[in-house]
Order: C-alpha cells, then sequence, then structure tokens
C-alpha cells in the first residue's frame, strides 16, 4: 500500500475514534468543530442511537400501560428537540465563522433551527 494513503487512512481512523465521546460533545456545544461535523454529525449522529433506543423505551411502556407509549414517545421526541436546539446554537457560531461555506451555512442554521423547532413542538403537542 502507498506510504501517503496509509498515513492518511491512519489519520483518519484516530480522528473517526474521537467522534461521540464526553470530549467531542463538549467541543459540539462548544462550537469548536467545523460546520460539516457540527451540522452532519451533531444533528444526525446521535439519530444512529437515539431513535432506536426512544422506539424500544416508547414499545416497552406499550407494554406496561396502551396508553403510555404516546407520551413517552413525545417525552423523548421534546428531548432530541432540546439537544437540537443546543446543537443549533453550535451550527449558528460556527456558520458565522465558515465564510468559505457561502450560502450553505445559512441552509444550515435554518435547517438545525427547523429540526429543533418541530421536535420541541412535536414533542411538547404530544404531552399536552
Amino acid at each position: 500500500m502507498d506510504p501517503e494513503f496509509q498515513r492518511i487512512l491512519e489519520r483518519t481512523r484516530k480522528e473517526r475514534a474521537q467522534y461521540f465521546t464526553p470530549r467531542w460533545f463538549a467541543r459540539l456545544f462548544a462550537a469548536r468543530l467545523n460546520l460539516p461535523d457540527t451540522f452532519w454529525l451533531g444533528l444526525l449522529g446521535p439519530l444512529l442511537v437515539a431513535v432506536p433506543v426512544m422506539v424500544v423505551l416508547a414499545m416497552l411502556s406499550k407494554g406496561a400501560d396502551p396508553a403510555a407509549s404516546m407520551p413517552v414517545f413525545s417525552g423523548l421526541t421534546a428531548v432530541l428537540g432540546l439537544y437540537w436546539a443546543l446543537v443549533s446554537r453550535s451550527v449558528l457560531i460556527v456558520a458565522r465563522r465558515a465564510p468559505q461555506a457561502g450560502g450553505w451555512r445559512w441552509a444550515a442554521v435554518v435547517t438545525s433551527v427547523a429540526m429543533a423547532a418541530l421536535a420541541l413542538i412535536g414533542g411538547l403537542r404530544g404531552l399536552l
């Protein structure tokens, strides 16, 4: 294998091993990641775990009480909305520092704020 390619591959492995650690989340919420990592990984990465956990918890609650699954799922959706609101704040801060992204940075801000608002509204509405 090409030595240069091997170095790039090793560097990539080391960077990816740091994703979704407590230190990474601290950097995410402090807006110290780049715009793609803040937007794509910050907003959508945790969904790989959060969505299956939300569905399992809602199903388990339905087994305990058939009327409980909707409030449980709605509450978890509201928590996800709060998380997205925190990430949206970071996306806004990082987007202001990334003029090279052009109009896409503002699309990221609008998208992240809309996701947070819709999750919060939907989650809270389901609880009422």
